[in-house]
């Protein structure tokens, strides 16, 4: 696509990232098809950050889909971590991204499904309550 050309239906652009702070690994991509997001270590005030960042980074570089955002990996979340789960939403929202967390282990569930109840605003995969 050249300088000043209009997007078509039939570009795209590939954005992917892989970032990393002490606690957590952030890997992501973004293409044609939606974006998926993915976290390896813990999320608490001193990683929750980073994750709203990274994830911010990549849904402004993409045109708006359906985003996954994978916690299998993610061992352990306090109330900053559910803080940045629900600033991605409300980013989701804003920029007309469709927010999905998919695999979220089990200690990471029971904390944002079980005891604050947010698993339907989260759009937790395999959560109907």
């Amino acid at each position: 696509m050249g300088q000043g050309a209009s997007p078509g239906a039939g570009d795209y652009r590939v954005c992917m990232s892989v970032a990393e702070v002490p606690g957590l690994k952030v890997t992501g991509h973004i293409d044609a098809s939606g974006g998926r997001v993915a976290a390896e270590g813990y999320l608490d005030l001193s990683t929750a950050g980073h994750l709203v960042e990274v994830v911010g980074e990549l849904l402004r570089s993409g045109q708006p889909g359906p985003l996954a955002l994978d916690l299998a990996e993610v061992s352990f979340c306090d109330s900053a971590g559910i803080t940045a789960l629900v600033r991605i939403r409300h980013e989701c929202d804003e920029l007309s991204w469709r927010l999905e967390v998919v695999n979220m282990s089990d200690p990471v569930r029971r904390v944002v499904v079980d005891l604050t109840g947010l698993g339907p605003f989260l759009n937790v995969a395999g959560d109907s309550a």
